[in-house]
Formats: C-alpha cells, sequence, structure tokens
C-alpha cells in the first residue's frame, strides 16, 4: 500500500503542476505595457475589427487585450464584431483579427467539430481580402524599413504569381545578411 502511494503522490503533483501551467498559459500579461512613445496614427485612425461572433475564445477582453490596447494606443480604431460578417459590417474596416473561431460554444457541442463560418461569411470575407491593398503596398509605406529594391521584388512577385517564392528568395537573403 505504501509503495502504491508513493508513486501516486508523485503523479498528483505532476498532474497539479501541468494544469497550473496550462491555465497559467491562457491568461494575458497584467503587466504589459501598451503605451506607445509614438503612435503611428494620429489622424485618419486605421479601422480594426475583432472578430467575437464566432465563440473565440480569444477576445479583446480576455488574452488579446494588451494587443488591443497596444493597436488603440498606436493610433487605430478599435471596433468589436458580435454578429455574423457581412459586406457592411467589413466596410469601413482595413484589418480583420479573428483568433481562434469554434463551430459552438462549448467543444462539447455537437457542431464543435463543424466549421466556426457560414458559406455566405467566407464568400463576403474573402470578397473583403481580394479588394483590399498589395503587400507591395503596405511595404511601401514604411520606406525606412523596406528598400525600394526589395518592395519591387515583391511587387514584381505579385504580378507575376509568384510572390511565394519571391518571398522565400528575400527571406533567404535576409537571413544570410544576418548571419
Amino acid at each position: 500500500m505504501f509503495n502504491r502511494s508513493k508513486k501516486f503522490l508523485p503523479s498528483c503533483f505532476l498532474v497539479l503542476t501541468l494544469i497550473t501551467t496550462a491555465l497559467a498559459q491562457q491568461s494575458a500579461d497584467p503587466h504589459f505595457d501598451a503605451r506607445v512613445d509614438k503612435p503611428a496614427f494620429a489622424k485618419n485612425f486605421p479601422r480594426v475589427l475583432f472578430d467575437e461572433a464566432h465563440y473565440n475564445f480569444d477576445t479583446t477582453n480576455n488574452r488579446y487585450k494588451p494587443f488591443g490596447d497596444l493597436l488603440f494606443n498606436d493610433g487605430y480604431h478599435i471596433a468589436v464584431n458580435r454578429q455574423p460578417f457581412t459586406k457592411a459590417s467589413l466596410a469601413s474596416h482595413k484589418i480583420l483579427v479573428i483568433v481562434n473561431p469554434l463551430g459552438s460554444e462549448d467543444t462539447d457541442d455537437e457542431g464543435a467539430a463543424g466549421p466556426a463560418f457560414t458559406a455566405a461569411e467566407c464568400e463576403v470575407v474573402s470578397d473583403w481580402v481580394r479588394g483590399g491593398g498589395a503587400l507591395s503596398d503596405a511595404l511601401e509605406s514604411e520606406p525606412g524599413v523596406f528598400s525600394k529594391l526589395y518592395v519591387n521584388m515583391v511587387r514584381a512577385g505579385e504580378v507575376g504569381g509568384s510572390l511565394e517564392s519571391t518571398l522565400s528568395r528575400l527571406r533567404k537573403r535576409v537571413d544570410d545578411r544576418m548571419s
């Protein structure tokens, strides 16, 4: 009997340690400093839409609060979406944040394994993405970070349909320079 409890107690301790560690990883850092000394946007605030309509585990009130605070302090306008996506709900937003959407609220529910989005929502979001700007435009807006050569190579990859291989070559070039 004593030998059994000798093995059982360390096992219980290990399980409790793992549970505590797992739970600790499920919360935002309460000490994260989201201050921004020089906000990127003092006017014409880009609108960011956070999806919280699809049983999202991560929201602007829990694990993604520091991220939302950082965006807000950098001059972005934050909005929370709690309805199915429509063309109108996405129209005025430049950025869409979707984190861990689920098919149902409880992972034990029948619909949990199903899709989080309806076919109509997928089509609306797909159209919204297609209507957005190009990656090269975003890079070009940061001339202190991305050279003209880099921007033009990305633009050529976009136009020529070879963006993935272009980005791989550029990544290799950056990696080689840093090593």
